[in-house]
């Protein structure tokens, strides 16, 4: 009768593995600019002591020399927690690898993927608190100081303008900025929950004629928004 084995092979391997996170671990994203994050189980002392890290995949290469589509492209760069990449054009899911190196030079990876959704269509404003026909008349008195609406964003959006302009359907270089001087005050900063929660802003009828620009008579006071990413603005 054979006897049964007491014993099982053991390999020891200290090299930390990394542990890759896009956006926060978001499963979607419509802007090509995203935040990877490293997390390694262990900063080990001595010879496993993380040197360097390498990033590579579907990335726009024009964007930075030192990460690329592949490794022999790829720029080994000083371990930080967070980098900044701009994927690759075109809709689908992307793949960012992360190979860390110890200073012993050996090194591991791992890979992280990310859908991205190309919006075509510019930013849509929708105003819910339209306010009634305001007006100023400096000649004989003052009506209205103060203008209020509130809108949402279809579109994730990192700046807005307020302008004033003649019709509804003027697109922004036509329009005349209302700038803050007066008291303007425009909610929030970079919009994430868009079409959602709506956003407050408060037009001071000053800062309108301040701004000049306007027809006498009839004008339109409109929002325009930025897309995060390539910049586009709403018409």
């Amino acid at each position: 009768m054979s006897s049964m084995p007491n014993s099982f092979p053991v390999i020891l391997d200290s090299t930390p593995v990394p542990q890759v996170m896009i956006n926060g671990g978001a499963l979607a994203t419509s802007d090509p600019g995203i935040t990877v994050s490293i997390y390694a189980p262990t900063r080990l002392e001595g010879p496993k002591h993380i040197d360097a890290v390498m990033i590579l995949g579907d990335v726009n290469t024009a964007a930075d020399p030192s990460i690329q589509a592949n490794v022999p492209n790829s720029s080994w760069m000083p371990y930080r927690h967070e980098y900044k990449v701009i994927l690759s054009p075109g809709a689908g899911t992307k793949e960012i690898t992360v190979y860390l190196r110890s200073r012993s030079r050996t090194t591991s990876s791992n890979t992280a993927s990310i859908a991205y959704t190309v919006n075509a269509a510019a930013p849509i404003v929708n105003m819910l608190r339209v306010p009634a026909t305001a007006w100023k008349d400096n000649r004989i008195a003052t009506f209205a100081q103060w203008i209020e609406f509130d809108y949402t964003i279809d579109q994730d959006c990192t700046q807005i303008e307020i302008r004033g302009v003649t019709t509804a359907s003027a697109p922004r270089t036509a329009g005349t900025q209302i700038r803050s001087t007066g008291g303007t005050f425009v909610a929030g900063g970079v919009f994430t929950s868009v079409g959602l929660f709506p956003s407050l802003c408060r037009v001071s009828m000053a800062d309108i004629v301040a701004a000049g620009g306007l027809a006498e008579g009839p004008s339109m006071v409109k929002v325009f928004a930025r897309r995060v990413g390539d910049g586009v603005w709403s018409s």
